[in-house]
This record gives C-alpha cells, structure tokens and sequence, in this order.
C-alpha cells in the first residue's frame, strides 16, 4: 500500500515513516502542503495522511485543490 505522509514536525514525520515502513508501506514523506500536493498529482496513492498546520498550503488546503 502506498501512503503520502505530510507532517511538518521532522521527528514525527521520522517517526511514522518508520513505523509505517516497518510495517509493509510504502511511504513518501513531505514536509510543506505544496510538495504534497504536487506529488499527489504526479503519483497514485492509497492513502494520504495530512497535517492540518503545515507550510505553504495546509493540509485542508491540500485536500480541498485535490478534490
């Protein structure tokens, strides 16, 4: 299963990277709204996990230009 991981704090994105890597996911990890938004287009995933507070576009954000 493929998840896009957007956490702005880089010890809780590190954290739940790890975790869901080793539990079997595949996971990309952003750190901003944009680049999650822009991998999102540019790739198909299962699942996204969002932020709400983070850089440039917030995870809301994200969600509302996806739809």
């Amino acid at each position: 299963m493929k998840i896009l991981l957007l956490e702005d704090d880089i010890a809780l994105n590190d954290i739940l990277s790890d975790f869901l890597s080793d539990n079997d996911f595949e996971v990309t990890s952003c750190e901003n709204g944009e680049d999650a938004l822009e991998k999102l287009i540019e790739n198909r995933f299962d699942l996204a996990i969002l932020d709400i507070n983070t850089p440039s576009l917030s995870g809301l954000e994200v969600l509302i230009e996806l739809r």
